[in-house]
């Protein structure tokens, strides 16, 4: 009776699959490199020009929005990779 109740409530344990699991670890890995990447900001001019390592930099007019001159923007060095955010939107 006990024994059978308390059987009745046990279930099988679903495995992940081995894509799935991959999929998890390839996401940790770049949330890991987003977290110890080297992060600077800067303020673009009225032309969305900013500087970075003695190099200008311009955000495209296609990727700019409305009141973006002048704005803070977050430059972010991973492993040599450039990316640029402005209000935490890639450009």
């Amino acid at each position: 009776m006990f024994i059978d109740d308390a059987t009745s409530k046990i279930t099988t344990a679903k495995f992940c699959n081995h894509e799935t699991t991959d999929n998890y670890l390839n996401a940790l890995k770049e949330d890991l490199k987003e977290i110890f990447a080297h992060k600077e900001q800067r303020k673009l001019s009225k032309d969305l020009i900013f500087q970075y390592r003695g190099d200008l930099h311009q955000i495209k007019p296609e990727m700019a929005s409305f009141g973006m001159k002048h704005a803070p923007v977050t430059v972010i060095n991973k492993q040599g990779n450039i990316e640029v955010k402005y209000k935490d939107k890639t450009l």
